[in-house]
């Protein structure tokens, strides 16, 4: 939109893209004041595919602290989606009763198994889909 598409809904994940419109001067200022409490209305699902079969047994979080499996996630300093994914990493540690610690620990194991960071979720989804790239894709 800012670069000149037409557009009658838009769709982002974060509140930031948002306020990117905003100051492009496509969207009224106060926009977040529409919902209660000043909130920023969010429902995003992380879905984890893997390879048909699972030939690499994925079946939960932990399992992609795993150096024999290949992780395909976007890059989260370029994608929204992506920075979902990595909350999600997180989560899956503190959510369930992990420190902080142990948290950065999995991530960054998780991580070492990405071998590039695609610009974003189409890019992520090519990797995994049109260039057969990793074990299990993060979108």
């Amino acid at each position: 939109m800012i670069d000149g598409l037409e557009a009658d809904v838009v769709n982002l994940a974060m509140a930031a893209d948002v306020s990117k419109i905003e100051k492009a001067g496509l969207i009224n200022p106060g926009w977040q004041k529409e919902a209660p409490y000043n909130a920023v209305p969010v429902n995003s699902t992380v879905a984890v595919f893997m390879r048909p079969g699972n030939p690499k047994k994925i079946n939960s979080w932990k399992d992609l602290d795993n150096k024999n499996v290949d992780v395909v996630t976007a890059n989260p300093k370029t994608s929204g989606g992506a920075r979902w994914n990595f909350l999600s990493l997180w989560g899956s540690i503190t959510r369930t009763g992990g420190a902080e610690a142990q948290a950065r620990s999995f991530i960054t194991n998780v991580y070492k198994n990405v071998e590039v960071l695609p610009k974003d979720a189409r890019e992520a989804t090519d990797f995994f889909i049109k260039r057969n790239q990793g074990d299990v894709l993060l979108n």
